[in-house]
């Protein structure tokens, strides 16, 4: 949530940009090469806008077909930009970072599992000498039971992390720590808790 309202925050403090949203919402569908006519602006520069409003959510986008070339146009999405922050939420787990976690453990698991040809049969018993793995871990990773604690999760996650990492080196790991994490942020969605950046990049 943080990063994302960074994100939103920082486009529209960019120079230029609020005056290019009332010119969009005002015009409705706009092209780069329309927007920077309007506005008297470098047509580069009119990308650029139409870009980052776009990518931060604030615009739609689609494509213009013309006899010889096509163009992106944009439209706002709404006359009103409303940015909500949940101050209570700021303390707690996200929603569904639990699910997110334990799937992204399976994940690894499972590709250790491939990477080492033992199967994951073989990594949970290497899991099981971790201190930090007790059998409460193990056994929600053999039923495959939906956890609610995320924090948990993060621990173990993070020991078994840098066990691995002795056994098969670091940026192994971290290749295939990130490998997970693209897989299961493809099929659930954006992370609901922070990573170890050692492992994940700061994601």
């Amino acid at each position: 949530m943080e990063s994302d309202l960074k994100k939103k925050l920082s486009v529209l403090g960019s120079d230029g940009v609020l005056d290019t949203l009332i010119y969009v919402k005002n015009n409705d569908w706009t092209t780069a090469s329309e927007l920077a006519a309007g506005m008297r602006i470098h047509v580069a520069t009119a990308v650029k806008r139409l870009t980052m409003l776009h990518g931060a959510g604030f615009l739609n986008r689609r494509v213009r077909k013309g006899r010889t070339r096509h163009a992106d146009e944009y439209t706002t999405k709404s006359a009103k930009i409303v940015i909500e922050i949940d101050l209570d939420d700021g303390g707690g787990s996200p929603a569904g970072s639990g699910k997110f976690l334990g799937a992204l453990v399976r994940d690894i698991m499972a590709r250790l599992g491939r990477f080492c040809g033992g199967g994951e049969e073989n990594v949970l018993d290497r899991w099981q000498k971790i201190p930090e793995i007790d059998d409460k871990m193990i056994a929600w990773l053999k039923n495959d039971d939906e956890d609610n604690e995320p924090d948990r999760i993060l621990g173990a996650l993070l020991a078994i992390l840098d066990a691995e990492a002795a056994e098969y080196g670091e940026l192994t790991v971290r290749a295939l720590a990130r490998a997970s994490l693209d897989a299961v942020r493809a099929e659930l969605g954006p992370v609901g808790h922070e990573l170890p950046s050692r492992y994940f990049g700061g994601e």
